[in-house]
């Protein structure tokens, strides 16, 4: 029943932090949720177990989502705000009881998710329903995440190799018209970790961060863009 049907929803919240990993004294956040996130989002909604009782790092609920995939689109313009936090020193409370780190946060974010695999069904279960076994946040726990389900769909093939993309492209070798799309951003994102929480693989994705702006592609078939719905996707690899 759910071969070849894709469900999709969307996550928002008040703010969000995508932590880079190379920062130390400051936070400073990804525009957008790598996969790894969405990775937890989902695991959460789902209530797969990531092994925290044995050790507190583990993320084991990576081998429940073999064979998926996930699409993203950004739905509201990305903003920030800067600010400072108050955290507690707990390591030795004495000397500096309080200390000060600067954050980074994105304002009001919005963001698309497509997905689909072995575990569909379930998902547009949980979703339909409103179940969410954890609870969902992006990025840190103090950023609650509101999810709607937008619905599922049959996916399409784009025939077409010249073609608007409403989801960030994924793909190194994308050929993208800059006349008609002007501003795109190009980053590395954590794409998959073990369960141990090591990063196994990375991609490279474009993206604009302006949701009206869409990205101009010229070899869309060499992609593999899809439709769903009104809207054309790039998918990530499979996990």
């Amino acid at each position: 029943m759910f071969e070849n049907k894709v469900v999709v929803f969307d996550v928002s919240s008040s703010i969000a932090l995508f932590r880079k990993p190379y920062t130390t004294t400051s936070s400073v956040s990804y525009m957008i949720p790598p996969p790894t996130t969405v990775a937890g989002l989902i695991a959460a909604v789902l209530g797969f177990d990531n092994g925290a009782s044995e050790k507190g790092y583990f993320a084991k609920y990576w081998n429940k989502l073999k064979g998926c995939q996930i699409a993203l689109r950004i739905l509201n313009p990305v903003r920030w705000f800067r600010t400072a936090i108050n955290l507690q020193k707990t390591k030795d409370p004495q000397k500096s009881p309080r200390i000060q780190v600067k954050h980074q946060f994105l304002k009001e974010p919005k963001y698309r998710i497509y997905f689909k695999g072995p575990i569909s069904e379930k998902l547009e279960e949980h979703l339909k329903n409103q179940r969410y076994v954890f609870t969902p946040y992006l990025g840190v726990a103090y950023a609650l995440a509101n999810i709607e389900y937008i619905g599922t769909f049959e996916e399409k093939d784009v025939e077409e190799q010249e073609t608007f993309v409403h989801s960030v492209v994924p793909k190194q070798d994308a050929y993208i018209d800059f006349s008609k799309t002007p501003y795109v951003h190009k980053d590395i994102f954590p794409f998959e970790m073990d369960a141990e929480r090591t990063i196994t693989k990375t991609v490279n994705v474009f993206y604009t961060t302006t949701p009206k702006l869409s990205i101009y592609i010229t070899n869309g078939l060499d992609i593999g863009v899809k439709e769903i719905g009104n809207e054309r996707i790039v998918w990530f690899d499979e996990w």
